[in-house]
């Protein structure tokens, strides 16, 4: 394992980051635009962070290609996510499930384990979540009508800090395992 991808050695993703790296998943179109009601953020940074990998400058061409075949190699069924829960911390708006969402857990978990023994990973307690909004927010919990979809894909995606946009650096499809 490359000495810059150990658990220790990646930094947290924060907005600090210029340029941090998830694996995530995005809505389809018609829950997008349900979000996109409650939400003042663009439809194309709707996201549920299932993974933060560090910033793009820890991959070097060895990290960055053993990522990838690891990302090629892995598989997972599809799952669904329900978020019916309007959740403000103070600090962010988001949407959260009322449930425990296991199709999405067990992926996580899998793709851990997958991602560990080959790249290393960074500490990072997954709790499905979609962020409707940063900054102060009012402090709720509250339920809403149901917002689902059924994941059929998993994206590797780089967040350009301070330019509001997502930079695709890989798709994949959930097809089984």
């Amino acid at each position: 394992m490359n000495a810059a991808l150990r658990h220790e050695a990646i930094p947290w993703p924060t907005r600090r980051s210029p340029r941090p790296r998830y694996i995530m998943i995005k809505p389809p179109p018609g829950p997008a635009r349900e979000i996109g009601a409650l939400s003042a953020r663009p439809a194309e940074l709707l996201h549920v962070t299932v993974r933060p990998l560090g910033d793009a400058a820890l991959f070097d061409a060895g990290a960055e290609a053993r990522l990838l075949r690891a990302l090629d190699a892995f598989r997972a069924p599809p799952f669904r996510v329900v978020f019916d829960r309007l959740h403000g911390s103070g600090e962010t708006l988001s949407l959260r499930g009322s449930r425990v969402m296991e199709g999405a857990r067990r992926f996580e978990r899998r793709l851990v384990e997958t991602l560990t023994h080959r790249v290393g990973m960074p500490r990072y307690r997954f709790a499905p979540h979609l962020t409707l909004a940063y900054g102060h927010t009012v402090r709720r919990n509250e339920h809403i009508d149901a917002v689902s979809w059924l994941v059929e894909e998993y994206l590797l995606v780089e967040s350009v800090y301070g330019e509001g946009r997502h930079v695709l650096l890989g798709r994949w499809p959930l097809v089984g395992a």
